[in-house]
């Protein structure tokens, strides 16, 4: 395979790449927005930062599969 050929393989896969996270972190945000009403409601200091951060980890740990309901942990 040519170089230049290559390159352009590895910019359309970054570019895909960056396209994906760019969804989990609209998606992540959109589920905090979501459930954030739920969660204030139980602890009133909770912040929509910390709660998004929380949304954001639980993603992570759960491999980037998202868990739609408006509950948390």
């Amino acid at each position: 395979m040519k170089t230049s050929q290559l390159r352009a393989r590895v910019s359309t896969l970054a570019r895909s790449s960056e396209q994906d996270d760019f969804r989990m972190e609209v998606q992540n945000f959109l589920s905090a927005m979501n459930s954030y009403p739920d969660r204030v409601a139980k602890d009133r200091d909770l912040s929509f930062e910390e709660h998004l951060f929380s949304v954001i980890a639980s993603a992570q740990r759960n491999g980037g599969r998202r868990n739609y309901s408006r509950r948390q942990p």
